[in-house]
């Protein structure tokens, strides 16, 4: 073999051994670098094929359809937080593949919670208004109140429904809503109430979350309740009446829409409660009707009172003590005897109320407009009350602070109330905006203790003249009277002018 054929033989044997060192040191870099787009791309798949838990709530009728993303959104966070952690490219290690997502937990038994329904009609109730359906009612609530889901108890619309005395008790396993769309009636006759208790007619007692709504009616049926009134025929013994609708130690409480008409006393009571929404009620009595209130309040805190319209024979609203954090809007009254706070003090008891607000009214023929009352030897206060933009049409004592209240419990034999040097003390009370007409001469009264006298009145924007109905109905000049009152010195534009 020539030399220059072995030399040609040892270049190429060279050449293909620089070639596979070559392949050998690219091969690994290929690798790695495919692992890494590899692994990349598992991450960008795994968050792109995250799928939203979308499920479908089983609904009734009217109900709305609720979806729930919240494993989408989990889904979401989750993506953000991992790419904040993906390391940079570069020839360091690959790092190990992520566990998949973890799933989404799985619907707790409250969000698959479907609403019950339970008509009083399935439990025998008639509504002819002559059969007693009282025991119809008594089952349904108690399985609406049993029931672990939310449930609406259904009173049927077009129907009247005759109920005696009856007590709604709680605690209920879960939120009852009372849908009242007939009408409930009372017994005309006073044989079909009981001797003793007869203080209400029907009471919702310690259940929290309860909303009672619909465009039904509970008619009083209070005629027969009013001729037999002391008020009415004074020769005739005083004896209690029941109120139609008492709401009693109910938190979470909301009460719209429904109409009460012709209680026996009191239409509604809302005692002890908490948290509580009244909105769009509607009360209808004659103005004669006998210690007949609209709305009455006692140791309730943090309540809204809205779009309500109260034509009844007393206060169309009564606030009293443990009263606290009232706000009330849109009130039309009248006929009635106005917007009270009180009476307060009464035996000599111990008053609190704070933080009143009626914001917005229109009184029409009343007997009083905003009115504060308490009764001589009653201790306490009442504090922080805004009467404010309200409109009085003809109304008697417009403005009216009276801490001599005084009325007998027996018309027939009236007592003087003894004079006490202790009182209830007012402070910080404010009218602001208050406008119209007054068809008593004397529009504004305040008539404090003068042992302890009121303090702290702000008279603000208040235009009220006098309607004098003997001379074709001409406005005149109001007037005023300011017994023991100290009033602050940024009240303006106050006709008639006070104190």
């Amino acid at each position: 073999m020539s030399s220059s054929f072995r030399r040609r033989a040892l270049v190429v044997l060279a050449t293909v051994l620089i070639l596979v060192l070559l392949l050998l040191l690219l091969v690994p870099a290929i690798a790695h670098a495919d692992s890494i787009a590899a692994a990349g791309g598992g991450r960008r798949t795994t968050s792109n094929n995250v799928r939203p838990n979308l499920r479908r709530k089983k609904i009734m009728p009217d109900q709305t359809i609720e979806l729930d993303l919240r494993g989408y959104h989990r889904a979401a966070a989750a993506g953000r937080h991992r790419k904040l952690l993906e390391p940079s490219p570069g020839p360091s290690p690959a790092p190990s593949p992520e566990p998949p997502p973890a799933p989404s937990p799985e619907p707790s038994q409250s969000e698959n919670a479907v609403e019950v329904e339970v008509d009083v009609a399935s439990y025998g109730a008639v509504g002819d208004g002559q059969q007693d359906d009282t025991p119809a009612f008594r089952e349904a609530w108690a399985a609406a109140c049993a029931s672990p889901q939310p449930a609406t108890l259904v009173v049927p619309r077009e129907k009247t429904y005759l109920m005696k005395q009856t007590t709604f008790s709680g605690k209920c396993k879960s939120p009852v809503t009372f849908r009242l769309d007939g009408t409930l009636v009372a017994p005309a006759s006073r044989s079909a109430w009981p001797e003793e208790n007869m203080r209400w007619w029907i009471m919702f007692r310690n259940v929290d979350g309860l909303t009672v709504t619909g465009d039904g009616t509970i008619d009083g049926n209070g005629e027969t309740w009013w001729k037999s009134s002391c008020r009415v025929d004074k020769k005739l013994k005083c004896s209690n009446a029941p109120m139609a609708l008492l709401l009693s130690r109910c938190n979470n409480l909301t009460v719209e829409n429904i109409r009460l008409l012709n209680s026996q006393q009191i239409h509604m009571s809302v005692e002890d409660c908490r948290d509580v929404l009244l909105k769009g009620i509607t009360i209808t009595a004659p103005g004669d009707s006998p210690m007949n209130d609209g709305i009455h309040i006692a140791r309730t805190k943090d309540i809204q009172v809205l779009d309500c319209d109260i034509k009844t024979g007393d206060d169309c609203m009564s606030i009293e003590t443990g009263t606290e954090n009232l706000y009330a809007s849109r009130i039309t009254c009248g006929p009635g005897h106005g917007i009270s706070i009180g009476s307060l003090g009464n035996d000599n008891s111990e008053a609190r109320v704070s933080n009143i607000t009626i914001y917005k009214a229109h009184l029409s023929g009343t007997t009083n407009g905003a009115r504060m009352k308490s009764w001589q030897g009653g201790k306490g206060y009442a504090k922080d009350v805004t009467f404010e933009d309200i409109t009085m049409e003809e109304v008697h004592n417009p403005i009216i602070i009276d801490q001599n209240y005084c009325t007998s419990a027996d018309p027939a034999n009236p007592k003087p109330c003894k004079k006490q040097t202790s009182a209830v003390e007012f402070s910080n009370i404010r009218f602001k905006n208050i406008r119209g007409t007054s068809a008593t001469k004397e529009a504004i009264k305040l008539d404090c203790s003068d042992t302890v006298p009121c303090r702290d009145i702000l008279l603000q924007d208040v235009k009220l003249t006098f309607r004098d109905r003997g001379h074709k109905h001409k406005h005149t000049s109001a007037t005023s009277v300011c017994n023991n009152a100290k009033l602050t010195e940024s009240g303006t534009n106050v006709d008639p002018k006070t104190c």
